[in-house]
């Protein structure tokens, strides 16, 4: 059994982000909740099932945000996510495309660990994640030189 079962199954899918081929973000909503799975993402910490929380006050959708069209949840009107892509809404009987996303339910059942991270461990888990980038580049690139490290 996967985390959260109840809720994170195909009648409760309400559209996807990012691109429908390749493990597109999914959204899930019911008159008193919402989550999503996340597929793929730099941070393997999040990967999975994001932790099912309270609807009261939520939307989504997309908005213009300094000019561009981009996926929106807010919670009682104060926006807490803004995604890099849109939300391309499904409905129950586009069968096609939730035969796609429902699969989602299957490859990932766990609750994503950053769920229970605060924002600032997400913060400094980011930074550390592109420190090791930016020191892997530097290496690539022959400014660093272990040998003197």
């Amino acid at each position: 059994m996967g985390y959260r079962d109840d809720f994170y199954c195909a009648a409760n899918v309400i559209g996807y982000s990012g691109q429908l081929q390749s493990f597109p973000t999914v959204y899930f909503q019911t008159k008193t909740g919402y989550g999503h799975i996340t597929q793929e993402h730099d941070l393997s910490q999040n990967v999975g099932r994001n932790a099912v929380e309270d609807g009261t006050g939520y939307t989504i959708g997309n908005e213009m945000v300094n000019g561009v069209l981009k996926l929106v949840e807010k919670k009682n009107g104060h926006i807490f996510h803004e995604s890099r892509s849109t939300l391309t809404k499904v409905g129950q009987n586009d069968q096609n495309t939730l035969a796609v996303l429902t699969q989602a339910i299957w490859k990932c059942p766990e609750e994503k660990y950053i769920s229970a991270f605060s924002k600032k461990d997400l913060l400094q888990i980011g930074a550390s994640e592109n420190a090791k980038k930016d020191f892997h580049a530097l290496l690539k690139q022959g400014d660093i030189n272990l040998r003197h490290v």
